[in-house]
C-alpha cells in the first residue's frame, strides 16, 4: 500500500527519523504535509537534513515549529530550498526569525520555483530580518499566497513589505494579521497597492485604522484594477470611516467580496452600506460580522438587498438583530434572485423569527444553505432544515414548467434513498406523476 507523509510527521528525540514507515511517530493521509513539531536532539541533525533535503515528490507541504527546531538545521534547510522542486508550500512557526536564517531564506525565495504558498506565523520579524525576505519575494515570480501573522510587523517594516507590492506581479493573495500597524502603516500600503497590477485578496485583521485611512482605503479601491477581495476584520473602522468607504466601493467594478468584521456600525453607516447593496453590480459575498447591527441596522440593510441584483452569499453573524431585524430582512431576501447562502448565526432570533425564516424557504427555492447556529429557533429549526435539503435537492428545477421528463427522472434518482425528499420534489409537481 502507498502512503503519504501527513498532516503531523512528527520526529521524537528518541526516534531515529529513518525507521520504518510503520512506526506510530509517523502519520500519513493524503494531505501530503510533513510537520515537525517536537524538539529534536542535536544529534538527530544530519538525520533531520537529509530526510527533508530529499525533496521527496509527495510532500507537498511542510510545517516547522521554530522553537522546537535547531538553529543550525533551520538555516542550512531553507537555504536548501534553492534547489526544490516538489515542496508547494512552507510554514515557518513560533520564534523570532534572526537575520541569519532570513538571509538564507531570501536567497532561496530569488531562485525558487515551485514555492507558492509562505506562512510566517508568531515569527517576530526584526527590521533588517523583514526587509530582506520581502526584498526577495519583489523578485521571485512563483509565490502566489503570503500569510503574516504576529510577526511584529509595524509601520517601520511596512516600508519593505510596500515596495514589494509595488514590483511583485504574480503574488495573489497576502493576509496581514495581527501586526502593530498604525494608520501611517495602513495608509502607505494602500498607497502602494494603487500601483499593484497582480493582487487578488487583500485581508487585514487587527490593524489600527484612524483618520485618513478609509480615504487612503477608497482611492485605492478605485485605482487598483485586480483586487477582487476585501477583508477588514477587527481594524477599529468607526462608522463614519464606512460612510467614507461605502462610497468609494459603489464605484468598485472588480470587488467579488468584501468582508467588514469586528467594527460598531450604527444606523448611519448601514444606510451607507444599503446604498452599496443597491449600486453595486459586481458584489457577491458580503460579510458583516459582529459589528453591532442590532435591529435598526437590520432593517436598513434589508432595504439595500431588497434592490441587488449580485448577491450570492450574504453573512450577517452575532450582530444582534434579533426577531424584528430578521423580519425586515426577511421581506428582502424572498425574492432574490440569486442568493444560495444566508448565515444570520448568533443573532438572538427566537421562535417567531424562525416562523419567518422558514415561510421565506417557503417561497424561496434558491436558497441551499442557511447558518442558524446561537439562535432558539424551537419547532421550527426541523422546517427550516427541511427546505434548505429540498432546495439543495433541486426543487427550482423541478418548477420549472417546461422541464423534460428525463430531467426530472434524473433529479429524483439523486435522492431516491432519501423519502422524505423524493416525496416532498414529487409535490411540486403533481403533473409529471399523470404523464
Amino acid at each position: 500500500m502507498h502512503y503519504k507523509r501527513e498532516h503531523v510527521l512528527s520526529l521524537s528525540p528518541l526516534v531515529s527519523p529513518l525507521v520504518s514507515h510503520h512506526h506510530p511517530n509517523y502519520y500519513y493521509n493524503s494531505t501530503s504535509t510533513m510537520a515537525i513539531g517536537r524538539r529534536f536532539s542535536p544529534g538527530w541533525l544530519p538525520q533531520h537534513l537529509e530526510l527533508l533535503a530529499r525533496d521527496d515528490p509527495n510532500m507537498k507541504k511542510l510545517r516547522l515549529s521554530l522553537p522546537k527546531v535547531e538553529r543550525d538545521f533551520l538555516r542550512a534547510y531553507v537555504r536548501s530550498l534553492r534547489d526544490h522542486k516538489y515542496l508547494e508550500e512552507l510554514w515557518l512557526d513560533g520564534d523570532s526569525i534572526e537575520i541569519d536564517i532570513a538571509l538564507s531564506l531570501a536567497s532561496s525565495l530569488r531562485v525558487n520555483k515551485k514555492l507558492r504558498i509562505l506562512r510566517l506565523r508568531n515569527c517576530t520579524l526584526s527590521g533588517n530580518g523583514a526587509s530582506v525576505i520581502f526584498d526577495a519575494i519583489k523578485e521571485n515570480t512563483t509565490l502566489q499566497e503570503l500569510y503574516l501573522e504576529r510577526n511584529e510587523i509595524c509601520d517601520y517594516s511596512i516600508k519593505s513589505i510596500c515596495a514589494m507590492l509595488r514590483c511583485n506581479t504574480t503574488l495573489k493573495v497576502i493576509h496581514i494579521n495581527d501586526n502593530p500597524i498604525g494608520c501611517l502603516g495602513a495608509q502607505k500600503l494602500f498607497e502602494a497597492l494603487r500601483q499593484n497590477t497582480g493582487l487578488e485578496e487583500l485581508c487585514l485583521q487587527k490593524a489600527i485604522f484612524g483618520p485618513g485611512c478609509a480615504d487612503s482605503l477608497g482611492r485605492m479601491v478605485l485605482r487598483n484594477k485586480t483586487l477582487k477581495r476585501l477583508q477588514l476584520v477587527h481594524t477599529k473602522l468607526q462608522s463614519s470611516d464606512i460612510c467614507r468607504l461605502a462610497k468609494y466601493l459603489e464605484q468598485n467594478k472588480t470587488l467579488d467580496q468584501v468582508v467588514i468584521a469586528g467594527s460598531r456600525i450604527n444606523k448611519h453607516a448601514a444606510t451607507a452600506i444599503a446604498g452599496l447593496l443597491k449600486r453595486t453590480k459586481t458584489l457577491r459575498r458580503f460579510c458583516l460580522w459582529g459589528n453591532h447591527l442590532k435591529c435598526e441596522g437590520a432593517k436598513a440593510i434589508a432595504e439595500g438587498i431588497m434592490e441587488n441584483t449580485s448577491l450570492r452569499e450574504l453573512r450577517m453573524m452575532m450582530n444582534h438583530i434579533g426577531n424584528d431585524g430578521v423580519q425586515a430582512l426577511v421581506k428582502s431576501l424572498v425574492h432574490h434572485p440569486l442568493l444560495h447562502e444566508v448565515d444570520l448565526a448568533g443573532n438572538q432570533i427566537k421562535e417567531s423569527g424562525g416562523k419567518a425564516l422558514s415561510e421565506c424557504l417557503e417561497q424561496n427555492d434558491r436558497i441551499e444553505a442557511m447558518g442558524l447556529h446561537g439562535n432558539q429557533l424551537g419547532k421550527y429549526k426541523e422546517e427550516i432544515s427541511q427546505w434548505l435539503r429540498v432546495n439543495k435537492a433541486g426543487r427550482r428545477l423541478i418548477k420549472e414548467p417546461n422541464m423534460p421528463m428525463d430531467s426530472f427522472i434524473e433529479t429524483l434518482l439523486k435522492v431516491q434513498d432519501e423519502i422524505d425528499l423524493t416525496f416532498l420534489l414529487l409535490c411540486e409537481r403533481p403533473d409529471m406523476m399523470k404523464m
